[in-house]
Parts: C-alpha cells; structure tokens; sequence
C-alpha cells in the first residue's frame, strides 16, 4: 500500500539522519577538545581547526578512513531498510546464504503461498538489501584491517589514531558476531538492539579517527 510505503520512507529517514546527527556530535566533541584548541586556538572557524589537508588532496590515510565512514554510512542505511520492510531473517542462515555462498538470484526458494503475500520481485529485493547488508560487512572490516595496519607502521607510539584504530577493530569483530547471533536467535531483541548500537558506535568512532587523519592531534598522546 502507498501509506506503507511513505512509513517506511520516513522511518528510514528518521534512521539516517539520526546517524548523522551522531556523527557531527563525535566530530564537535574532537574538534572543541582541550588537546585541539590548545594546539590550533580557536581564531576562526577556517583556520582554527587546523585542517592540514583540502578534502580534494587526501592522504592515503585520510582516504581510507574516509572510505571507511562512507561504507559505515551506508551500512547503517541497508540495515535501516532491512529492519523497516522485514528483510531481517530473510536469508535465514549465516554465514551461508539458502545453504549456499551466494544466493541464486534466478532460482530464489520462494513460496508463492507466503503468508506476507509477497510477489516474486519484492521477496528478491529484500533478499538483495539482506545480502548487501553481509557483503559490505565483509568489506568494513577489511577496512578498518588496512586502517589498523597503515596506523599501527605509521605512528609507533601510542596515541589517540592508534586506539581509534584499535577499538574498531574490535567493534567490528564484536559487530560481526552480533550479526550472526541475531539470524541464529530469529532477531532477538536485546542482540539486535545491541547490533544498532554497535553499528552507531562504529560510525561514530570511524567519524573521529576521519577527522583526527585531517587535524594530526593527538597521534603521540
């Protein structure tokens, strides 16, 4: 019907810009840090940050932590759209799909007789959105692995690049358990909450590890 339909876009849009409400939360916390304004000042909002490199001329650091928050970014979004169209346990196994690696998309076991009365065509979207929900996953935590490793050959002393890094290695590895858990409990609600959480978490941080690549503080702290 046309009003599910603009439900479920509204709840979407709710998600997202809740997401990215987060975001520029963690990113105003790092930027009006004592550390930051200690070692920037505050004398314009330009140049007071001290951003040391345009948005068009990234470092390889910089780019891949900013690949990062993109790939998270829409990671939340195909997670909103699963949970508001009922896509959740439409693969029902992991970490195969329909019992195999990927699902045939050409020979999907639909049942006509589904009691949701979906059609063919709808029952292989939410199969899509599902599977590129586990796909990017898989690629988030390469990710954040090359993040890891670029960080820890390129600041060897501890600071605050490295824990960033750090703990999203371990958030996504956390995030990734929690994923399977909530197919293998049929979307328990305290594993899937927890799920949400964790996936804000890991935007969040991913945020601020993106902005601390541009303002260099912090990285011998």
């Amino acid at each position: 019907p046309h009003s599910e339909a603009i439900r479920i876009a509204f709840a979407i849009a709710h998600a997202t810009l809740a997401q990215i409400v987060l975001s520029l939360a963690f990113a105003i916390a790092l930027f009006t840090s004592p550390s930051v304004l200690k070692e920037h000042g505050t004398r314009d909002a330009g140049q007071g940050l001290g951003l040391v490199h345009p948005v068009w001329r990234l470092h390889r650091l910089s780019a891949v932590a900013l690949l990062l928050v993109v790939l998270l970014f829409c990671q939340l979004l195909l997670g909103a759209v699963m949970r508001h169209t009922g896509a959740g346990l439409i693969i029902p196994d992991f970490p195969t799909s329909f019992g195999k690696l990927f699902p045939t998309f050409g020979n999907l076991p639909f049942d006509p007789n589904n009691p949701e009365r979906m059609t063919y065509g709808e029952f292989a979207f939410k199969v899509a959105i599902h599977f590129a929900h586990r796909f990017n996953a898989l690629l988030i935590a390469l990710i954040i692995g090359v993040l890891f490793w670029q960080v820890r050959r390129r600041f060897v002393e501890r600071g605050l690049l490295r824990r960033l890094t750090a703990w999203l290695l371990g958030l996504v590895l956390l995030q990734i358990s929690l994923g399977a858990l909530s197919i293998w409990t049929q979307l328990s609600v305290p594993v899937t909450v927890a799920h949400v959480a964790t996936g804000a978490t890991l935007l969040g941080l991913s945020v601020l590890a993106f902005c601390q690549t541009l303002i260099g503080v912090g990285e011998n702290r």
